[in-house]
């Protein structure tokens, strides 16, 4: 398994600035990873166990340093403020997700635990992240918060006769939870002039697409949209809910 080398990452931390990245073992989160390593970023990516993480265990670059953490854990956010100590964090990126199959459609009978869960990991755990690192972000030269939000959870287009807006109770009402948080944290984070953006990576093809209609986007294709929006980004813009275009959405 690799080891988790942060004085090697401390080492390099003049020469780049770094980024953290949660949920980062596949899909977007793992395109991530790439794409800022290769932009020569330090980047900081956590999973959640080694089984479903080998591409990520295999890459090899000295520049990635990785925290193996558990975000159903209620404590994850100190587990990785351990790891990370007082390193500056330029961009953090809460893409970490929990898809509750059992809390889907009304006539599954929905669990109780897996909606909770959901809620954990998609809605409370980035902000307790982003609160843990506060100091990090605070210290770095870009300063930027990114919650991987949502289309579907937009409450405003929630009323479209689209089937995507169908079903997926606890996915879509936890990250609509995270995107009236991210709002708040905003706020709260502006006299501290650290941007808190909320990002939809656009329809991806991932684990989570039950049923593919061929315009989905790539994992690498979101990623490296993603990426020229995050490097955009200002102070102004904290507060907004923005597309995979750059395109202002409604909450």
């Amino acid at each position: 398994m690799k080891i988790i080398c942060f004085l090697l990452l401390l080492a390099n931390s003049a020469l780049a600035n770094t980024v953290l990245i949660t949920g980062a073992n596949s899909g977007i989160g793992f395109a991530l990873v790439n794409k800022f390593l290769k932009e020569k970023y330090n980047v900081i990516a956590t999973y959640r166990n080694d089984n479903n993480s080998k591409e990520l265990l295999d890459i090899k670059n000295k520049n990635l340093s990785l925290i193996k953490v558990d975000l159903l854990n209620k404590k994850a956010s100190l587990v990785i403020k351990e790891k990370v100590g007082d390193h500056p964090i330029d961009i953090l990126i809460n893409n970490a997700c929990f898809y509750p199959y059992k809390v889907s459609k009304i006539n599954e009978k929905l669990s109780t635990q897996e909606w909770l869960d959901t809620f954990l990991v998609c809605s409370i755990q980035p902000i307790q992240i982003s609160e843990t690192l506060l100091a990090n972000i605070a210290k770095s030269d870009e300063k930027k918060i990114i919650m991987i939000g949502s289309r579907i959870s937009s409450t405003t287009l929630n009323t479209s006769t689209d089937n995507h807006y169908n079903n997926g109770y606890g996915y879509k009402s936890a990250k609509a939870a995270l995107h009236s948080a991210s709002v708040i944290l905003a706020k709260d984070f502006k006299k501290k002039n650290i941007g808190v953006v909320i990002l939809h990576p656009g329809r991806v093809l991932t684990k989570i697409i039950s049923a593919p209609n061929g315009t989905e986007l790539s994992p690498d294709n979101s990623a490296q949209k993603m990426f020229d929006i995050i490097k955009k980004i200002k102070i102004l813009d904290s507060m907004k809910f923005i597309n995979e275009e750059g395109k202002e959405l409604p909450f």
